[in-house]
């Protein structure tokens, strides 16, 4: 059995390889300057979070297309009227990431993240080709 972790500087693993399956960590709008990208647009801090999970999955050895699961954690705090747009932009984005139709999906608003002004959180399960 193939298994290994992807790693970067931090405590633990981007991702675990095992096999064919990529098991990826929450990824999140940071730069490589460790500061937030985009705060307080979704759409910026989609788009960096998925390029991040993309880098994650190249280095595996795949890409977003091969996602079969995805979990998002969505941190709204406006008001209820306002969140179908903040939905719509932030799910624009996320789907030119995706194969269609688009892997298993669970979506969670959630009041915050690890670090202060975070609004998304991704992460999957991919399988390699």
């Amino acid at each position: 059995m193939e298994k290994y972790a992807i790693r970067s500087g931090l405590q633990f693993p981007h991702a675990w390889v095992i096999d064919r399956f990529v098991f990826v960590s929450g990824q999140v709008a940071i730069g490589a300057d460790h500061a937030i990208v985009g705060p307080g647009d979704i759409e910026l801090q989609t788009r960096t979070t998925f390029e991040n999970l993309r880098r994650v999955l190249r280095e595996a050895g795949c890409d977003t297309t091969d996602l079969v699961k995805l979990n998002t954690f969505l941190v709204f705090d406006q008001a209820e009227s306002e969140f179908p747009e903040y939905w719509k932009k932030m799910d624009a984005v996320r789907r030119e990431y995706l194969a269609d139709p688009g892997p298993a999906a669970t979506a969670m608003r959630v009041s915050g993240l690890a670090r202060p002004g975070l609004l998304i959180e991704v992460d999957g399960i991919a399988i390699r080709k």
